[in-house]
């Protein structure tokens, strides 16, 4: 009786490491595989936000791109209403909030509120044009779009931009 219940202890115990060991291999190995391709796409937005946030310091990559200072939000604000006009671009009404700052960067934030009508294409073209300002950055934080159901291509779009300004501490 002795050696039977030592089998069985001896047994189960086999039985116990063969388990954890299918258990590792289905489970665990996946997931390893999946946490390390996650690690590898963190690391290189992590390089991209940096690489980013270093283009927003220096100006540096912008190519003729700059960040106007607070004297300069007409010049910007002009150029970015100049684009949209060329592209059809209607502004129904155009304000922006107080400038944000932040102690810790070297860049202040102008948020921009825009309700703009236009065909279809005319505000991808708008979008994409924001891209290409030479006297700004801007970035899209969110936007609504609604299509006119009387006129088929026309738009109607609530946007929620983000201006970056130099802030006047760093141009010293």
């Amino acid at each position: 009786m002795k050696l039977n219940k030592r089998k069985i202890l001896i047994g189960s115990g086999v039985v116990i490491v063969l388990v954890i060991i299918c258990l590792s291999f289905f489970v665990y190995i996946p997931l390893a595989g999946r946490i390390g391709g996650a690690y590898q796409e963190l690391k290189e937005v992590e390089s991209q936000l940096i690489i980013a946030g270093v283009t927003i310091k220096t100006g540096e990559s912008l190519g003729r791109r700059k960040l106007p200072t607070k004297e300069g939000i007409s010049i910007a604000m002009d150029e970015l209403t100049k684009r949209a006009r060329i592209l059809g671009i209607n502004f129904v009404s155009i304000n922006h909030e107080k400038i944000k700052i932040d102690p810790d960067s070297p860049y202040e934030i102008l948020p921009i509120y825009m309700e703009l009508e236009s065909k279809c294409k005319g505000f991808g073209q708008f979008l994409n044009a924001l891209e290409k300002l030479e006297e700004s950055v801007v970035t899209i934080e969110s936007f609504k779009v609604k299509r006119d159901e009387g006129i088929h291509p026309k738009v109607t779009a609530s946007l929620r931009a983000k201006m970056y300004l130099m802030n006047g501490e760093s141009e010293k």
